[in-house]
């Protein structure tokens, strides 16, 4: 039997519900880390933020009404539970976050304030994440560890391993979380990007917000299984929990259990949260075209705001408190859009900065010639040369790429030949061709090589030529990914005559807290 739409939520619901009551669901894999009981004075927080994070959502759209801005508002609103759980359970300045574009109530319990939330919906120059250039509803405040990530779906979960590896390879405590909805899970850089932090161990939690939806893409059309989790099931490190997304607590307790599996060491965990979408998609899209009003009815029904209030309300706070929470939620919100709205726009002028950094010009060869005489080596030759004397010099330098390092063979021209022997597996390895750049994240001084020059046109494109340039643009700043490439290329599309294009390293900037 099809499920029609109001089921799909209710069926995913009612089997996760099933699982944990039999005690076979994921739950009942691994003993259980201590439940969290919050006294009156958390949940009181709690729901403070979780009230503060839906007057934000509800009040986005006016701002496009009103010609003001936030041109583009996908709503939390049904993803309250999860959201407020994964934003309590970063650690500001040591943890880091790469939320995506449908995480205001992540954010926002992460440590944003309702005024940086609306400042980067209106795109306003003192915008924390990118300085009012990014696409609205692209939360980030790098200065405590919340990522600025692109709009490309999936992408950044790339972007979280490879930080991942980067967190692991300095030993610091930290850990790397990387949220997402359901539907990227069918982006082969998810696949990737988990495959290869399973593989590693690397200190990351997925946590998967499952709302039924791509846009207006059912799941079932999505994969065959009820829970796109269970896809990586046989993956042996990767600790897989589900729970209620609708309930805050619930929530809790599988991000306490992920967070522990993480720093044992173990490997990285998937949160995987059933959601509800009570609006639609984005302010681009009409659910009403693919969602009948049963469903609609049983989206609203299912809210978990009322339901925590409930929660509270039976677990000592009065409705006087709460109404007190409302009231200055109100305020507190009315007084951070007065400041956002008179905040200064960009100038128009600034759209030019931070495109490319500064040449950097040496010492002994300030026009980029010299005048040496010696006997002449090949190409291919001074370029292994060059990054061995760079490696030897710099300790926080690392390459990887398709073919870089098996046994003898060292890239597909050798250009590598021997490092991986010097430096070991830690600084030079393999990684899949689409990947190579999925870990130059302000950590380390990478150099990524691709298999050719077609490589870095299409399949590799949304990872090489798109993401790194634009680290440093996209959020304002000069401190974008410390990234060198190496891009063979030849008249034909692949390996006849190919030569191969140089770059040499970059200085580290910083390391993982």
């Amino acid at each position: 039997m099809s499920l029609d739409t109001p089921t799909l939520v209710r069926a995913a619901i009612n089997a996760l519900a099933a699982e944990q009551a039999a005690g076979t669901g994921d739950h009942a894999t691994m003993p259980m880390a201590q439940p969290r009981k919050p006294g009156k004075e958390d949940l009181a927080g709690m729901y403070r933020l979780m009230h503060l994070g839906r007057v934000l959502d509800d009040k986005a759209p006016n701002y496009l009404k009103q010609a003001i801005g936030w041109s583009y508002h996908a709503p939390s609103a049904g993803h309250d539970g999860i959201q407020l759980a994964l934003g309590l359970s970063f650690r500001p300045g040591l943890d880091y976050l790469f939320p995506y574009y449908r995480d205001m109530t992540t954010c926002l319990a992460a440590g944003l304030t309702p005024e940086e939330i609306i400042l980067n919906g209106i795109s306003k120059k003192t915008d924390a994440a990118s300085g009012g250039r990014h696409m609205s509803n692209h939360f980030a405040k790098p200065a405590i560890g919340i990522q600025n990530v692109s709009s490309l779906t999936g992408n950044h979960t790339q972007h979280a391993a490879g930080l991942g590896r980067a967190v692991k390879h300095y030993q610091s405590r930290a850990i790397v979380y990387c949220s997402q909805g359901e539907s990227s899970l069918s982006e082969g850089y998810c696949y990737e990007a988990i495959v290869g932090a399973d593989k590693e161990r690397l200190p990351v939690v997925f946590v998967v917000q499952d709302n039924g939806y791509g846009i207006s893409v059912p799941k079932r059309d999505q994969a065959a299984n009820e829970f796109l989790c269970d896809n990586f099931k046989g993956l042996p490190n990767l600790r897989i929990l589900k729970c209620d997304g609708l309930d805050v607590l619930d929530s809790l307790a599988a991000m306490d259990e992920a967070i522990a599996h993480v720093a044992s060491g173990a490997g990285p965990a998937m949160v995987y949260a059933t959601c509800v979408r009570i609006g639609s998609h984005s302010n681009s899209d009409k659910h009403e075209w693919y969602r009948d009003e049963a469903e609609l009815a049983a989206a609203k029904a299912a809210d978990p705001l009322p339901r925590f209030r409930a929660h509270c309300l039976a677990n000592g706070l009065t409705e006087a408190e709460l109404k007190a929470i409302e009231t200055a939620n109100a305020a507190e919100y009315d007084a951070a859009s007065t400041r956002a709205i008179q905040a200064p726009d960009p100038e128009g002028a600034s759209i030019h900065d931070f495109v490319l950094p500064e040449p950097w010009v040496g010492e002994r060869y300030p026009d980029g010639l010299h005048q040496e005489k010696g006997t002449p080596i090949s190409f291919i030759t001074a370029l292994n040369q060059t990054l061995k004397e760079e490696f030897r010099h710099n300790p926080d330098t690392f390459i990887w790429g398709q073919d870089m390092a098996n046994k003898e063979k060292g890239g597909i021209f050798n250009v590598s030949k021997g490092m991986q022997q010097e430096f070991g597996e830690g600084r030079v390895f393999n990684a899949p061709s689409p990947r190579t750049s999925s870990s130059a994240r302000r950590t380390a001084s990478p150099v990524s090589t691709t298999r050719s020059g077609s490589w870095w046109r299409a399949p590799s494109s949304p990872t090489t030529s798109g993401p790194p340039p634009s680290r440093s643009w996209r959020p304002a700043t000069s401190t974008g990914g410390p990234m060198a490439s190496s891009v063979p290329t030849s008249r034909s599309a692949w390996h006849r005559g190919a030569t191969s294009a140089a770059a040499s390293t970059t200085r580290r900037t910083s390391k993982p807290g």
